[in-house]
Formats: structure tokens, C-alpha cells, sequence
């Protein structure tokens, strides 16, 4: 039995799961669709009209709470809850000292609007004192509550990124930190991340405040440099290496972390904003003089682009697979430098919300894509892989396994192989790493509307509008052809050159989806157009 493993303890009954974001009543209590509702009895089906009314005695699964009160607005509630009460209780458990009293609590926004997405971080400096000491103490702690956005709350909800974090901080880094204890050399490597702090408070993560250890986020518009990838790639394959012994010790501890995004489970989400937002940058980037062939390129992906993630997400039977960060940017770790030469020296990784199991080179796309400088992605890319590799093999032989389970050819390979996950995180993360915040992506003001409408892609357009934006993604647009990832297929090519249009001009099939339409240009139907064989001059072989 894996321990703490909603999932697992789900898959023995029968749910209904109904599409996001649609509110729906059941018994006269009104619950928010996405949410999985578990059938226990008395369920009764009637057809009135074209409506099918279903009734049924439900029990919310325990790690589910309730969803009315998920979706209510928590900033005039926040600092009620935190309290002398709460921390005393948490500062006991984790110093196991029952006589610590709490004396003082005050709370303040840890980051600006802009800066996290999905939750909301409050900084809480703790007073207390013990009996065996006169003296006052603090501890300054950062909390991680649900966003107050309604959809946000919801996409977090629906992704399982709260119970999949809860289970990384009370199962698996414990033992994370007991392999780094046993078998690697504490001298030359730290701690992961930042101290856990165990609450019986559901949906809330408190952790110690990393800033008050001399820690700091990277400025992410910058790019990091060379030093800065470096010592985070490092981080990343000694993460990638313990849990791959993690999970050869107990297998089943990947079903803790089912895929967030990438799902049939989620397509129909994906399809609602994932298809109008490369349409959405594919109109800006044509109008950008010298860069208009990457328009066609970019629209030319938003037909296949949600199949193709689903399919690279999954972990590949019988090759190297690991327990990726998920979301690993810049954003997603902190340095520490130098006292006297500002050289950076340290890191930790924080947010394990969106952990999955699959290919290493899922994480590697996603940071080489987003984080590194313009000068380092274009010149270093191949020596950090090379980096990465070295860093993978040394924790594998340290922690006991073969460094032959993944070869330097492997690795480069997939990476390849991936491409179009990197090229993803450039279409929808990026915006947000180099955005001024006068650009910034508001996500406090999204509705459920829009979500319906897909407006939420226009909603990015006054990021991909931006002039920092415009500057920084033209460079990763040079790099990602000069890689092949943004290339259009041979019919497709020698449709345009024949017809001496483009692709946006192509007459596309209209995809239907339940509360929209919108088009698609359908590269099988201009396949069908183009005999195999063209008689064409450029084209005829000479014998």
C-alpha cells in the first residue's frame, strides 16, 4: 500500500467526472463541475427532455474538501486563520517541545502581484518563547494558500497540485533527505529545499523563509548565466537521481503524482485555450518585420500540439524514466551568493506542484527554453546537457545504481525528442518570464466567462504585445529554427510554394467544441491536396 496515496485509494470506485468550470446542483447542494464525486447508492437516472437528471447520495473523498467553500474568496479570511493557535501547535510538533508558547504573529504578501500564479505566499514573522529559556525567539515562515481566483483555485484543484505537493513535503523528501545523509557527500551537497513544517491546516504549506538564509530569486527577465544554469542543472539530476532510487525501492509511489496538464483527463481544458493561444501569437509574430515566416510556423502546431504533449508526457516503457520538478524555470529556485565576490554559490528548489513521472528531458526543455540568457541558450546549450549528464551519473554511481542506465547519446536524443514541449513553455511560460509587470499576465482577473469563451488567449495578448517580450522571444524564435523545432512539414511547404499563399489562408475545417468553435488549419486535408508524385520542374528527379 503506498502511503498517503489519494489516488491509489480513488481507483476502486466508480466516479462521474463532469467538464470544468460549470456550476451543476446534486441533492440540492451546489457543487462546482471538475470536482469527482464518488457514487455510493440510491442513484437514480431520469430523462426529462433532452436533460438527463441524475441523483445520487455522494461522499466527498477525503482529500477532496468541499468545493463551495473552495471557490470563496480567501483575502478577508487569510490572517484570521493566522494565528497564535496555529503556529504554536506547528512550532511544538516540529521543535517537539509541548512547552513553546506563541507570543506574537504579524503576515505580509511575500511576492507581488505577477509574480506566482496559482497560490497565494504570506510571509509570517512568529514570536514564542520556551520554559526553559527566558529569552524571546522568531522564525520567519513563508505560507502557501490556494489563489483567491476563482478559476485558479479551480485549475489547481483539477490538476491535483495541492495533494501532489502535500505528498512530495511529508513522504517523499524525508527520504530525499535521508539518502542525501547516507550516501552523498554533505560537504559538496546541500539540502534540496527549504524546511517543511508539518500543520494539520488543510490546503496550506508552510516552509521556512529561504530570504532569511541569505536566498534570493533570480531576476528572471535578465536570464541566468552561465554559473547560475550551471548549478541549477546540477541540482536538478541529483533531484532526478534520488528519486530514481526512490522509486526502484517502491514503484507504486509514482501514482502520487499523476500527470497535471498533459491528459486525456484534461483535453478538453487544453483545447478551450491551448489552440487560440498559438493562434493569438502567431497573428502578433507576423506582423513583426524580418519574422513573419514564423507566423505559419507557430499556427501550423496548434492543430496537433495537445496530442503530442499527452504523448511525450507519458513515461516511455523500459526507458529512463524519473520523477521530473514539473515546472522547473526560474522562478522555481533560489540562489545564494558570495558575501564578498556575489558569485553564486548555492540553490534551493521550491514548488513540487506539478511533479510527473517521465523522460529527465521534459524538465530540461522546459528550463533551457525559458530560463537561461539570450548568449548562454544560444551557445551553451549542449555543454549544460553535457553538465546535467555528468552530474546524473556521478549521484547515480554515489547512491549505488549503474551511470549506464542513461547514455550522453540518450539523453541528447530525447531532448531532441522533446522539442515540442520545450516549444510550448516558449508559447505559454514565456510571456511570463521576460514580461515587464506593467505587461504582466493578469490571472486576478480572469473569470469563468472567459474560460468559456477561450477570451483568456486574447487575455495574453498585452504580454506577447510587450516590447521586452518582442525582444527576447525573437532570439528564442532564432534558436528553436536553428534547432529544428520550428519546422513545417514537406506538403504543407510545397502547398504555399504552388499556391503562393499561406497557411492562415488556407481554407481550415471549423473544430466544434461544446461552448465554442474556432479553426484549425488541417494539415491531413491540405495533405490530401497535394498529389504524391508533382510533375513539377523543381521538383521531377533527373534520371
Amino acid at each position: 500500500m503506498v502511503p498517503h496515496s489519494p489516488f491509489k485509494r480513488m481507483r476502486s470506485h466508480l466516479f462521474f467526472y463532469f467538464p470544468p468550470l460549470y456550476p451543476i446542483s446534486v441533492n440540492k447542494q451546489r457543487a462546482w463541475t471538475g470536482v469527482s464525486l464518488v457514487v455510493l447508492m440510491n442513484m437514480k437516472v431520469a430523462e426529462v427532455g433532452t436533460i438527463l437528471v441524475i441523483t445520487f447520495n455522494i461522499q466527498p473523498v477525503p482529500v477532496m474538501t468541499d468545493p463551495e467553500r473552495e471557490v470563496t474568496n480567501m483575502s478577508t479570511e487569510t490572517l484570521s486563520w493566522l494565528n497564535k493557535d496555529l503556529f504554536q501547535e506547528v512550532l511544538q510538533q516540529s521543535e517537539q517541545d509541548l512547552t513553546i508558547t506563541v507570543t506574537d504573529v504579524s503576515a505580509e504578501l511575500a511576492v507581488g502581484k505577477g509574480e506566482n500564479y496559482t497560490s497565494v505566499l504570506h510571509r509570517v514573522r512568529v514570536t514564542f518563547k520556551r520554559d526553559t529559556s527566558f529569552d524571546q525567539e522568531s522564525l520567519s515562515l513563508i505560507i502557501k494558500t490556494l489563489s483567491d481566483n476563482k478559476v485558479m483555485r479551480m485549475f489547481y484543484m483539477n490538476s491535483h497540485a495541492y495533494e501532489k505537493e502535500d505528498h512530495f513535503y511529508k513522504v517523499l523528501l524525508p527520504k530525499i533527505q535521508r539518502l542525501i545523509r547516507e550516501k552523498l557527500d554533505m560537504e559538496r551537497v546541500q539540502m534540496l529545499t527549504a524546511r517543511y513544517y508539518p500543520t494539520k491546516r488543510p490546503e496550506i504549506i508552510i516552509l521556512e523563509d529561504l530570504s532569511k538564509l541569505g536566498f534570493r530569486v533570480a531576476d528572471r527577465r535578465r536570464g541566468l548565466d552561465l554559473n547560475h544554469c550551471t548549478l541549477a542543472l546540477q541540482a536538478l539530476a541529483r533531484f532526478h537521481a534520488l528519486t530514481t532510487v526512490l522509486v526502484a525501492e517502491e514503484p507504486g509511489m509514482v501514482e502520487n503524482y499523476p500527470e497535471s496538464y498533459f491528459s486525456e483527463d484534461h483535453r478538453a481544458i487544453n483545447n478551450m485555450y491551448l489552440p487560440r493561444t498559438y493562434e493569438s501569437l502567431s497573428d502578433i509574430v507576423g506582423g513583426w518585420p524580418g519574422f513573419e515566416r514564423f507566423a505559419d510556423k507557430i499556427r501550423g502546431k496548434s492543430d496537433h500540439i495537445i496530442g503530442t504533449l499527452n504523448k511525450l508526457v507519458k513515461p516511455k516503457e523500459g526507458a529512463f524514466n524519473v520523477l521530473n520538478h514539473g515546472d522547473f524555470w526560474v522562478n522555481n529556485m533560489m540562489f545564494r551568493y558570495d558575501e564578498v565576490t556575489e558569485e553564486v554559490k548555492d540553490i534551493r528548489l521550491i514548488d513540487f506542484q506539478i511533479i510527473r513521472y517521465g523522460s529527465p528531458a521534459l524538465d530540461l526543455q522546459c528550463f533551457l527554453t525559458t530560463s537561461p540568457n539570450d548568449e548562454v541558450r544560444e551557445t551553451k546549450v549542449d555543454q549544460l546537457l553535457e553538465e546535467y549528464h555528468s552530474a546524473l551519473t556521478d549521484t547515480l554511481r554515489l547512491l549505488g545504481m549503474s551511470p549506464d542506465l542513461y547514455s550522453l547519446e540518450t539523453l541528447k536524443k530525447e531532448f531532441n525528442d522533446c522539442s515540442l514541449f520545450g516549444l510550448n513553455n516558449a508559447v505559454v511560460v514565456f510571456c511570463a518570464v521576460v514580461a515587464d509587470p506593467s505587461d504582466r499576465i493578469d490571472v486576478d482577473s480572469l473569470t469563468e466567462e472567459m474560460m468559456k469563451s477561450g477570451e483568456q488567449s486574447n487575455h495574453l495578448g498585452k504580454a506577447f504585445n510587450g516590447e521586452r517580450f518582442r525582444n527576447s522571444f525573437q532570439k528564442l524564435l532564432l534558436y528553436m529554427e536553428k534547432r529544428g523545432i520550428l519546422t513545417m512539414s514537406e506538403p504543407i511547404l510545397r502547398y504555399k510554394r504552388a499556391h503562393n499563399t499561406s497557411l492562415y489562408m488556407l481554407t481550415p475545417r471549423v473544430h466544434h467544441h461544446r461552448h465554442q468553435k474556432y479553426l484549425i488549419a488541417d494539415t491531413k486535408s491540405i495533405s490530401s491536396l497535394i498529389p504524391k508524385e508533382s510533375p513539377t520542374a523543381d521538383t521531377r528527379r533527373t534520371p
